[in-house]
């Protein structure tokens, strides 16, 4: 008696294409996370760049900077553009300002190691390697 062979896969065959399909996921999801992270990152350099020149424009007309973001420097929310951090001001004198980009909770960029941005009245926080590298200021 001939046997008969399917045209369909082994189970071995499937076993083995379902590992190389889980090492494959396991370094690129990681990869990707880590993408997605620094591509947001930006979000916060934006915004903070954003509130450094609407402070400039703010005081080259007052006596001091403003510690109202969303009032005297327009901006309808203490949220970032994209919404993946939140801002707040803080040191406001007449001669200087810091403002903070905060990760907000439940976000991607909770986990992110750059973690809080900071930005002043001489432009941003780059104190450590690793901030110089989050601002990419090498």
């Amino acid at each position: 008696m001939k046997q008969s062979h399917g045209n369909g896969f082994t189970l071995i065959e499937m076993v083995t294409v379902m590992a190389i399909i889980g090492i494959l996921a396991a370094f690129a999801v990681p990869t990707y996370n880590n993408h997605l992270q620094s591509s947001r990152r930006t979000d916060a350099m934006t915004a903070l760049l954003m509130v450094q020149s609407n402070q400039t424009m703010w005081r080259a007309n007052n006596v001091a900077y403003t510690a109202n973001l969303t009032g005297d420097l327009g901006w309808s929310s203490s949220d970032t553009p994209d919404g993946f951090y939140t801002l707040s001001l803080s040191n406001i004198s007449a001669t200087t300002y810091t403002v903070t980009a905060t990760p907000k909770n439940g976000t991607t960029q909770e986990s992110d190691s750059c973690g809080v941005f900071v930005l002043n009245q001489e432009g941003p926080d780059i104190s450590t390697s690793n901030k110089k590298l989050c601002w990419k200021k090498n």
